[in-house]
């Protein structure tokens, strides 16, 4: 009668609201069979509910439980049982889920069975196996929740491949979960009572646990305590084969053998957008490039939250504040398992903490954060400057560098980390030493074509990274690869291989292009270092002076230089000399052309004593004879002129005498014939304006036949060709008849 304002005559304040008419009972087709799995439920057949009566009626009269009173049920058992409470609903309106038609309340160490069917009329005997509900009522006996069975967040959960399903903050119930299409979901449940538990695994979506359709209304059922399921609505117009925004509803059923439940439900959904089943992981490396690959030094790893993380040694390039060094990173190894293509991350996060120079604590404590968008494929770089070791190099601080990257659900990854420590260029590097054998030709005389440099690596090239350069110009060392090439090409400039530790070298310089006809002074340079361009470390740059005589080391004959004479270079940069004196390179002679008058040794002047004192006899005889002519008059003197003439055509012309003298003195004919041309002013051009040679050994009009004889014998018997030494003795016999004049 509490609903007519009477006082409560049945416990717990059942409120018991009459529905008697045709339209308001609780029908075959408004009745909802809550829990179809307890106890009282056993055997009993469903459709036997809609034989009552010819209209269906189920029962005429239902349990109101919108009480909120905690006297009243549901509140005195606690609540619902949906909701960790002990009232459970096991028929119920669909009109009114809160019209119960058959419940069971716990109440400490009992409790109480409600019902408003008409259980004596309808229900069969207890041992029907159809419909012995009656029966099962009456030895159903009420017992208290066992402890431990709470609901969901409290002692139960769901749990979907082994996680527990996120909550929604909004209803504290699960979220919608999200999958992708043919996903295979595995489920089980956690719970932290000890009592035995029955599940029954309720589905109500398109498919059915097996994957078979189920039409509108069906659920499918299942007793396994973690079932699995592939989920996919066929359709062959989607791109995956599988319809998108397809919902299945699964409810987890539990029963103690007393009949207490639980019961807790998740919603999954088929989308391939926005599925999200697995956290992304971050991932990153150092981009290892050929212009830093010597400066990135793996040292050990450092164990942090149970994972090692990778520890590496930065070397600086430059000296002072000009130092530093970028390093490029490459995080495109990050990926999320939920993405349909690429890697699935959308941002990447890097994070830089105690940046700051050995010592100095002033750094901000929350680093700097660098965001990267998805378009980056992960690459960053960052620029070390800061030393963190000692002076000593024995004590150091660490640069710690993190990822975090972030999906396109907004989930994001755990952290990745990276440490650093940061030295100076050289730091921990010995220069290579180097023993050079040339070092004993500084400041000596040096007269080869060649010059080899030679020598051993002592230490210092630990990784074979030590190279050795010679050249005779310190600014050659410094050229341009090409310019190397070329000289190179000249043996102006040599480069031995990277060489280690112990191992010899030999580099060949050509020296012939520097000898002149002057003495000279020629460095050699040699330049040794680690490394290649442009990163060269330890470079060091030695060399030697060499005394360079002149032409390579010809001596000069004193006399030869008193007179006048010197090297001249020809052409071709050859030394050839030049003056009274002449010089024979194959016999090494050195051969006085003028006249001799100081008495002294006879082959230094060119004609001995005995030679000087049968000339001068020769010369009275030609006088008398001379003498002769004149005073004969008329005949002799047109015979005379006729030898005149005889001799004048004999004659060397000027060309081929000057061509002679040059062969004479080592030049080769060609370069004899040129310079003679353009001696005498084209006059070898012309050949054919110039008399006939005639024999070597007869003298042009005007010399004395005497003396050119002597001259002559006198050249040939010194090595002199015929065709040479018929011009010397030209020569010289004018100058003899010229002084006597």
């Amino acid at each position: 009668g509490l609903d007519q304002g009477m006082s409560g005559r049945l416990p717990f304040g059942l409120d018991i609201q009459s529905r008697d008419t045709a339209s308001t009972q609780v029908t075959f087709t408004t009745m909802d069979l809550a829990d179809p799995f307890h106890p009282i439920m056993d055997n009993v057949n469903t459709n036997a509910f809609q034989g009552f009566d010819a209209t269906s009626g189920v029962a005429q009269a239902v349990l109101n439980t919108k009480s909120v009173s905690s006297s009243n049920v549901p509140g005195a058992c606690n609540g619902f049982m949906e909701n960790g409470g002990y009232f459970q609903r096991l028929i119920r309106s669909t009109e009114d889920i809160q019209d119960t038609v058959l419940g069971v309340c716990s109440y400490f160490s009992g409790g109480l069975i409600v019902s408003t069917i008409d259980l004596a009329t309808h229900s069969e005997r207890a041992n029907s196996t159809t419909f012995p509900l009656l029966g099962n009522v009456l030895k159903h006996k009420v017992t208290p929740y066992p402890d431990g069975f709470g609901t969901l967040g409290n002692g139960l959960d769901l749990t979907i491949n082994g996680d527990v399903p996120e909550l929604d903050p909004s209803t504290g119930a699960y979220a919608l979960r999200y999958m992708k299409s043919d996903a295979t979901l595995n489920f089980g449940f956690t719970t932290s009572t000890t009592s035995s538990l029955h599940a029954d695994w309720i589905i109500d979506g398109p498919t059915n646990w097996d994957g078979s359709s189920l039409a509108n209304g069906v659920t499918g059922h299942s007793t396994e305590n973690s079932p699995s399921m592939t989920f996919c609505k066929a359709d062959l117009a989607s791109q995956t084969g599988c319809a998108q925004g397809e919902q299945w509803v699964i409810t987890l059923m539990l029963h103690t053998d007393d009949g207490h439940a639980r019961t807790i439900d998740i919603t999954v959904e088929t989308n391939d957008i926005y599925a999200d089943e697995f956290r992304p992981e971050a991932d990153a490396v150092i981009d290892i490039r050929t212009d830093y690959e010597d400066n990135v030094q793996f040292i050990g790893t450092k164990t942090v939250a149970n994972a090692d993380w990778d520890v590496h040694r930065i070397i600086l390039q430059g000296e002072g504040d000009e130092a530093e060094l970028v390093i490029h990173f490459d995080a495109s190894g990050s990926q999320d398992q939920d993405a349909l293509e690429g890697n699935g991350i959308e941002s990447y996060e890097w994070k830089v903490l105690f940046d700051a120079p050995y010592g100095d604590n002033s750094f901000d404590l929350d680093g700097h954060e660098f965001t990267q968008t998805a378009a980056s494929d992960g690459e960053w770089s960052y620029k070390f400057k800061n030393v963190t070791v000692d002076s000593t190099g024995t004590t150091e601080s660490q640069i710690r560098i993190e990822l975090i990257v972030y999906d396109s659900a907004g989930k994001f990854s755990e952290k990745h980390r990276m440490y650093f420590v940061v030295v100076p260029e050289g730091f921990g590097d010995e220069p290579p030493e180097l023993q050079w054998n040339n070092v004993a030709l500084n400041n000596t005389r040096f007269i080869d074509d060649n010059i080899t440099i030679s020598g051993q690596i002592l230490s210092g090239s630990e990784k074979g990274e030590v190279y050795v350069e010679a050249a005779f110009s310190q600014d050659d060392l410094a050229e341009s690869s090409l310019v190397k090439y070329q000289l190179q090409l000249q043996n102006l400039w040599a480069k031995s291989e990277n060489l280690s530790d112990g191992d010899n070298f030999e580099l060949t310089l050509d020296m012939s292009s520097f000898y002149t006809n002057q003495s000279t002074r020629q460095s050699v340079y040699i330049k040794y270092y680690e490394g290649t361009y442009p990163n060269e470390r330890w470079v060091t740059i030695k060399w030697i002076e060499l005394d360079l005589p002149a032409c390579q080391g010809l001596e000069v004959n004193p006399d030869a230089q008193a007179a006048g004479g010197e090297f001249v270079l020809d052409a071709n940069g050859d030394c050839q000399w030049s003056g009274a004196w002449s010089y024979d390179p194959t016999t090494g002679e050195w051969t006085d052309n003028s006249q001799s008058t100081d008495g002294g040794d006879g082959t230094a002047g060119g004609i001995d004593t005995m030679m000087l004192i049968i000339g001068g006899a020769v010369l009275l005889l030609i006088v008398f004879g001379t003498l002769m002519f004149v005073r004969r008059g008329g005949d002799g003197e047109d015979d005379f002129t006729g030898m005149g003439g005889a001799f004048g055509a004999n004659a060397l012309d000027p060309t081929e005498q000057y061509v002679q003298q040059l062969i004479a003195q080592g030049y080769p004919e060609e370069t004899a014939r040129s310079f003679a041309a353009q001696y005498v002013g084209g006059g070898a051009a012309q050949p054919a304006a110039q008399p006939a040679a005639q024999p070597a050994a007869q003298p042009a009009a005007g010399y004395d036949q005497a003396i050119y004889d002597q001259y002559y014998q006198q050249f040939v018997s010194q090595g002199y060709d015929a065709a040479t030494a018929a011009a010397y003795a030209q020569q010289y016999a004018v100058q003899y008849a010229q002084s006597q004049q």
